[in-house]
């Protein structure tokens, strides 16, 4: 809003805007203010969480430049990820995983709940071709666990516990939800090795 010194709106003055902080973008980067004094773009966060701001600026103007500060939030969970799981543990012992809901942007939705559902992969035949959520068609489902529900509590991320009885070469775990009809999923990004717990024999 622009005045003059007598407190009334002044029309015909050229504002710019820029983004200071955030890595966000404006619309316009100028704008002519109008009968009321207004001059008006648009502004787009950027993707960094937290505080970001922007400025308008009339060179001369007491007041200018202006700062405009709003916080930016993780949008709604689409996509789900896991910390590395151990390279090699062994069969009967307990795993330990990570699993993390993001945004769009890669951002921890700290705000996700729901109940998902883990599946325990053998990853051993990559025949298939990668799909946008890192997981193969070829890769068969060794054994689905009791489904963790995230609450608000957890803030997006969620320790999932399982033990496997079987040894397996190549391992990854894929978390899809909803658990019917799945709109997001995740597969680890790294195999593991599930090592048998005792040898009884040698050939």
């Amino acid at each position: 809003l622009v005045l003059g010194s007598d407190g009334f709106a002044v029309s015909g003055t050229t504002v710019t805007f820029s983004v200071a902080t955030g890595g966000g973008t404006v619309g316009a980067a100028s704008a002519v203010s109008d009968s009321t004094g207004i001059a008006k773009t648009t502004w787009k966060l950027g993707s960094l969480l937290g505080t970001q701001t922007a400025t308008a600026t009339v060179t001369g103007l007491t007041g200018s430049p202006l700062t405009f500060s709003a916080s930016a939030v993780a949008g709604a969970a689409s996509q789900l990820s896991f910390t590395a799981v151990q390279a090699v543990d062994t069969a009967g012992s307990p795993f330990a995983t990570t699993v993390t809901a993001k945004d769009s942007l890669g951002n921890i939705a700290t705000s996700f709940t729901g109940t998902v559902k883990v599946e325990v992969l053998d990853a051993s035949n990559n025949s298939g071709a990668l799909d946008a959520d890192g997981c193969r068609p070829t890769w068969t489902v060794i054994q689905t666990l009791a489904n963790p529900t995230f609450a608000a509590s957890d803030n997006g991320r969620k320790t999932i516990s399982f033990t496997q009885a079987n040894a397996y070469r190549d391992v990854r775990v894929r978390v899809p939800y909803p658990t019917a009809s799945p709109t997001a999923a995740g597969c680890s990004s790294d195999t593991f090795a599930i090592l048998p717990n005792a040898f009884t024999n040698f050939a």
